[in-house]
Order: C-alpha cells, then sequence, then structure tokens
C-alpha cells in the first residue's frame, strides 16, 4: 500500500509539472514535458507577435514546439507572426480568422501544417517548408489576397478546398503531387492558368470549378477522374476556357471524354465543350 501511495504521489506531480500554463508577453503556453512546450489555444492577443524558441516558465526554460489547434482563431488584430525554427507542426484553425494578418514565416522546421489553420487571412504569399508532405483541406481557403505559394517536392497530395476562393493567379505543383482532391482551387476567380503534373493520378470533383478567368490548363496525359457525378464537373463556370492540352499528348482522350460525359452541366454552348466535341469529331487524340 505504501508503494502504491509512493508511485501516486509522484505520478501526480508529473502531471502537475506537464501541466503548467503561463502567460508570456501575452500569448499563452503550455508545458508538455520536461523541455518543451506549446502556445495554447484561444489567445487574444493584436498587432505584432513574436513566439520565441524558448520559453520561461517558473524558472524553467522550455522548447515552443507546437502551435496548438486554435491558437489564435478569430484573433482579427494581428497583423505579422514571426515563428522560432523550433516549431514542429501548426494546428488546425491555428491562425483561422486573423483577418489582418498579411505575413508569416513558417520555419523550416515545421513538418505539419493542419486544415484550415490559415483560412480566412489576408497573408499574401507563403513558402510551405520543404519537409511538409500534404496541404489539408481548406488550409488556404478564403485567402483572397493569397496571389503566391511556394510548394515543395515533398508535398504528395493537395486536399479538400485547400486554395479555395484563394487570390492566386498562377500556381506551380511539384512532381511529387498524385492527387488533387475536391475543390481545390474552386472560384479562384484569379487564376489564369496551371499546369498539373503528369505525377497526378486523380483529380477530385469541381476542382476548377468557378474559375471565371482560366484560360490555360495543361493537365497529365493520363489520369483518373469520376464520372459519376457530372454535376460536379471539374471545368464547371469555367467560361474563359478554350482548349486543355496534355503534357505529351496534344488532346489527352481522357479529358476529352470527361468533358463530353459532363455535357448537361457544363453547357453544350461553352468554349471548352465545343472543342470536345471538335477533338472528338475529327478525332484529334
Amino acid at each position: 500500500m505504501k508503494r502504491i501511495i509512493i508511485f501516486t504521489f509522484i505520478a501526480l506531480c508529473a502531471m502537475c509539472v506537464f501541466c503548467q500554463n503561463a502567460k508570456v508577453d501575452g500569448v499563452k503556453y503550455r508545458v508538455v514535458s520536461s523541455t518543451e512546450a506549446v502556445v495554447d489555444a484561444n489567445n487574444k492577443v493584436k498587432g505584432d507577435v513574436i513566439i520565441p524558441e524558448y520559453v520561461t516558465i517558473k524558472k524553467k526554460r522550455y522548447k515552443v514546439t507546437e502551435i496548438e489547434n486554435f491558437a489564435f482563431y478569430q484573433c482579427k488584430k494581428i497583423a505579422n507572426i514571426t515563428l522560432p525554427n523550433s516549431i514542429r507542426s501548426i494546428g488546425m484553425s491555428a491562425f483561422e480568422g486573423c483577418t489582418a494578418l498579411t505575413n508569416i514565416n513558417i520555419p523550416e522546421s515545421v513538418t505539419k501544417i493542419n486544415g484550415f489553420a490559415f483560412r480566412n487571412t489576408s497573408i499574401k504569399s507563403i513558402t510551405i517548408p520543404k519537409n511538409v508532405k500534404r496541404i489539408e483541406g481548406y488550409t488556404f481557403c478564403n485567402c483572397y489576397s493569397l496571389t503566391s505559394i511556394t510548394i515543395p517536392e515533398s508535398v504528395t497530395s493537395i486536399e479538400v478546398r485547400a486554395f479555395h476562393a484563394s487570390g492566386l493567379t498562377s500556381i506551380n505543383i511539384p512532381n511529387s503531387v498524385t492527387s488533387i482532391e475536391t475543390d481545390a482551387f474552386s472560384w479562384c476567380n484569379s487564376l489564369t492558368s496551371i499546369t498539373i503534373p503528369n505525377s497526378v493520378r486523380s483529380i477530385g470533383a469541381s476542382v476548377f470549378s468557378g474559375c471565371r478567368n482560366l484560360r490555360e490548363v495543361i493537365v497529365p496525359d493520363n489520369c483518373s477522374v469520376s464520372t459519376s457525378e457530372p454535376a460536379l464537373c471539374i471545368f464547371l463556370n469555367c467560361p474563359n476556357l478554350v482548349s486543355i492540352k496534355g503534357h505529351n499528348i496534344e488532346h489527352p482522350k481522357w479529358v476529352v471524354e470527361y468533358i463530353l460525359a459532363c455535357k448537361s452541366f457544363i453547357f453544350e454552348a461553352s468554349k471548352i465543350y465545343k472543342w470536345a466535341v471538335n477533338v472528338k469529331e475529327n478525332n484529334y487524340y
């Protein structure tokens, strides 16, 4: 019994150490191990925010390694964020709704950016660190000011609504990407051209739907696209799209057949539908 009491006491002491909370320069931190702390949720800050690499809590120094889910959610008066090279992960909705946020550096130490992280912010450009493998769903959704992004060769998938309604004018998708999911670039009204690398093997529904200024698309020579939901055609509401090319094939058969299968929803009078009909009738494959 005495041994059980001692072990219980030690466990409780450890829990107390790892559950310490503190506020430093207006930002809340939480201790998660004997050496590490994270930026805690539900901060209420404004202006320029600098997250240090180390933070001192109750006279002990801890390395800051993570921005927690909802850490700065709806902090509408944050203008700039500086993150240290110790950060490994940015949590879900960490900066969502920070409508005044225009600049943030994402250090190369970051390996994971969770969904919704920057949704509805005013960031203008961003570079994804070279060890991030996925651009998760809704990460840059409704970022109307985002015109430039650099995606590294480590990324293999661009997920649901990742860039929906962003301000991108063009984007370079690396050859490492194998899938682009539903609505990934839908309603990007400033997007005029895009090249989808041959590495992409699947494209989700409505990927470019509503890209009203999209004029030039280069697609993989072979790709898997579902025709089971023609109402969610990947090129729906793209009135300025005149033709689509492949990398090594002038008129990839799969994209022509796909557009023709979406006939009822693409509108027969649209430029892209007429292009598909012409290619089919003249056997331009």
